[in-house]
């Protein structure tokens, strides 16, 4: 979902309008167009916002193919390689993600099952 809204605007011919400049940093996508997004980009998220409420929390990061994730009802993080297990099926354990476990708890966020 990340990279939707730059590949529209690299469809419309926007991308590299000098207007855009500014607000293309802002960004964490990249256009489709332009190759595959750098396999290192990390991406934190959420059911939950400042503008959503959400009735069970859960969040989670995924960097390249590994997934580590959480909910209210979880007593720990799971993690996945979706490339291998696109279905979810083999809980490679916590420390299987690496960083990302610090990374999802960063910031402040803690977890969503100690909530």
């Amino acid at each position: 979902m990340l990279d939707v809204a730059p590949t529209v605007l690299d469809l419309l011919g926007l991308w590299d309008q000098a207007g855009l400049s500014a607000r293309r940093q802002a960004l964490l996508g990249v256009s489709m167009l332009r190759g595959p997004p750098p396999a290192e980009r990390t991406v934190v998220m959420t059911n939950c916002s400042e503008i959503f409420s959400c009735s069970s929390p859960n969040w989670g990061v995924m960097r390249g193919s590994l997934k580590l994730f959480a909910s209210a009802e979880d007593s720990d993080w799971h993690c996945f390689d979706v490339a291998s297990d696109p279905w979810e099926m083999r809980d490679l354990g916590p420390g299987a993600c690496g960083d990302l476990r610090t990374v999802a708890e960063g910031a402040g966020r803690g977890t969503p099952f100690e909530r």
